[in-house]
């Protein structure tokens, strides 16, 4: 009774096939290992999405800290309305040719 239980229950009836495609191509074949593109950080960037940086002189990323009282802050604050501080005194900078 032993033997019957035993081909009964044996895993090694059910035999299952190593998957032959690793992933279809156009033409329906395999890839091989030696096919797939590399994971390089070019081969990254190749298929990078979103907003593509800036070029050196473009970026604007020095900081300039200026110190107001309550009066001036608050007549800056009142001529610039919904624009950012920053925005607005950038503008007139560029305005009156102190910056290009």
């Amino acid at each position: 009774m032993n033997e019957t239980v035993k081909k009964k229950n044996s895993l090694s009836a059910i035999k299952t096939q190593a998957p032959t495609m690793l992933r279809p191509t156009v033409e329906g074949k395999a890839r091989s290992e030696e096919e797939k593109p590399k994971r390089t950080r070019e081969y990254k960037q190749k298929g990078r999405t979103g907003r593509p940086p800036k070029k050196a002189g473009e970026k604007e990323n020095n900081r300039i800290a200026v110190c107001f009282n309550d009066a001036e802050l608050a007549k800056i604050k009142e001529l610039a309305g919904l624009v950012p501080l920053g925005t607005f005194l950038k503008h007139h900078l560029k305005e009156t040719k102190l910056i290009d």
